[in-house]
């Protein structure tokens, strides 16, 4: 066997006699250039952050990053490089079906900092479940151009902007979730069905129809809530309340 390694990086190669024709030269893994994901998958690494939602780790190549949690899922990461500029450069946690339980909403430089921005499946605001981490790759001179990508930070006026993108994913997520909490994609159809086949009663009806009417007015505060920046969107009194025998109907079909 016959070892290489390059004088200006930490990649090592090597190749086999085989025959008596020497074969091309492979690349070797270990630890120095990878990671493993949370779900056990191994991974090329550069500089690589593992961010929990208290803590850091750096499992390749450390930098010495900062971590502060400046509310539900907003991360500021301080003393980064850029991100990497080949290859894979976010990670999010998975469940053991594949899942996603966790992912990334935003990601921006602003003021010096990474911002790093959660959310749910869903797309509401969410710290990193507990157990879990996002993985963040960074660029390193030994694996990728000597010249490290630009770094574009956001002014003030695009944060704004990107805050109030959020805020109406969030939004539309909140009232999307509360509306199926109650009336589930299955039971709306069911409910279409019996209607326009004149099978509830007129008792039903009456409900039913006081269940349009409330899923009217959830979208209207919907839209309220994001026009609104100071209006709240959390708790049962940011929205309208669910007439009786709305879900118990929606149950029942």
């Amino acid at each position: 066997h016959q070892m290489l390694g390059l004088m200006n990086g930490d990649e090592l190669y090597y190749r086999r006699l085989s025959g008596g024709t020497w074969t091309d030269y492979v690349r070797i893994y270990d630890t120095s250039n990878t990671t493993v994901d949370g779900s056990g998958f191994l991974l090329e690494a550069s500089p690589v952050l593992r961010v929990h939602a208290a803590h850091l780790e750096e499992p390749v190549k450390p930098v010495g990053a900062g971590l502060r949690h400046a509310g539900t899922g907003h991360y500021v990461l301080t003393g980064t490089p850029p991100l990497a500029a080949t290859g894979w450069r976010v990670r999010c946690p998975q469940d053991e079906n594949g899942a996603p339980v966790a992912r990334v909403a935003d990601l921006y430089r602003h003021d010096g900092a990474l911002h790093l921005r959660v959310c749910d499946p869903a797309g509401m605001p969410s710290d990193i479940p507990a157990g879990h981490f996002i993985m963040l790759r960074f660029w390193d001179a030994a694996t990728e151009d000597d010249t490290p990508p630009p770094i574009t930070e956001l002014t003030a006026a695009e944060v704004t902007a990107r805050e109030a993108a959020l805020r109406e994913t969030a939004v539309k997520a909140a009232c999307r979730r509360r509306i199926l909490d109650v009336l589930p994609e299955t039971a709306q159809i069911n409910l279409a069905a019996a209607v326009a086949a004149g099978r509830l009663s007129d008792a039903d009806l009456s409900v039913y129809q006081a269940g349009l009417a409330w899923v009217d007015e959830m979208r209207a505060a919907c839209r309220t809530i994001i026009t609104d920046p100071a209006a709240p969107r959390a708790g049962d009194a940011a929205w309208p309340t669910v007439p009786d025998g709305v879900a118990a109907l929606a149950a029942r079909v």
